[in-house]
């Protein structure tokens, strides 16, 4: 199974094709590799909808489940519930977002902001404030 067998038409030996390594199925991811894909997630749902609304469906089902106030992964999934709900009454971007916008999401969680975006801004006082958008 996954491994061809070709005839090594000089030799007239069998040659295997190189073989991939099996996944450890015992060993779990590191947990940003989670989170990387909950932000990946977040940006996704602010630009579009899906189109197949069985697709629609899961996505729906899979971020009710996910979502906790808990854990950092399910604070990811409540904010793409609220992100997605926004993205359907509003409807897709037609602008990729910025760079300030992705960046937002990538440094801090955006759960924890009422609005979307949020950013620091540092002061020459040693002080910051948020500024959402």
């Amino acid at each position: 199974l996954g491994v061809g067998v070709q005839v090594n038409k000089k030799l007239g030996i069998p040659a295997r094709a190189p073989t991939v390594p099996p996944i450890d199925c015992k060993s779990n991811p590191p947990a940003y590799t989670f989170i990387q894909g909950w932000q990946l997630l977040s940006l996704a749902v602010s630009l579009f909808v899906p189109k197949n609304s069985r697709l629609l469906w899961y996505l729906k089902l899979h971020l009710s489940r996910n979502a906790d106030s808990k854990t950092e992964c399910g604070k990811y999934a409540a904010y793409c519930e609220r992100a997605l709900e926004r993205t359907m009454q509003n409807g897709g971007r037609e602008t990729k977002p910025s760079r300030m916008e992705v960046l937002s999401i990538l440094l801090k969680n955006p759960y924890h902001h009422s609005l979307p975006h949020a950013i620091p801004v540092h002061m020459m006082n040693s002080t910051y404030q948020v500024v959402s958008f």
